[in-house]
C-alpha cells in the first residue's frame, strides 16, 4: 500500500467516524483508533476468517481490521473502510 493509499483509507475512515459521532449521535471516543493488516496471503486470511469466503474482518480483540491484499486497490480500500466501521461500533 502506498502513503497514499494510506491517506486516503485514513481520509474515508475519519469521513465515516463523523457520520457517526455527528448524524447518528453514536458515542465514539476522539482518541479512536484501530490498526489495518493488508494480509498478501489470502490462504491466511480465510484460516483466520475460519475459512469463510470473505474479504476482511475486524478482530475486536486485536482492534484491527483485516483486508486481503488478493483484490484490487479499490476493493482493498472500500473493504477496509467497511471493516474500519465495525471496530467503530464495536468500540
Amino acid at each position: 500500500m502506498t502513503p497514499g493509499d494510506r491517506q486516503r483509507i485514513r481520509a474515508a475512515v475519519d469521513q465515516v467516524l463523523r457520520i457517526y459521532r455527528d448524524v447518528l449521535d453514536v458515542k465514539v471516543p476522539w482518541d479512536f483508533d484501530i490498526d489495518l493488516v493488508v494480509q498478501g496471503d489470502a490462504r491466511k486470511v480465510r484460516r483466520q476468517s475460519a475459512n469463510r469466503p470473505i474479504l476482511g474482518f475486524y478482530s475486536h480483540s486485536e482492534r484491527e481490521a483485516v483486508v486481503s491484499g488478493k483484490t484490487d486497490r479499490g476493493q482493498v480500500h472500500t473493504t477496509a473502510v467497511h471493516e474500519s466501521s465495525h471496530g467503530i461500533l464495536m468500540d
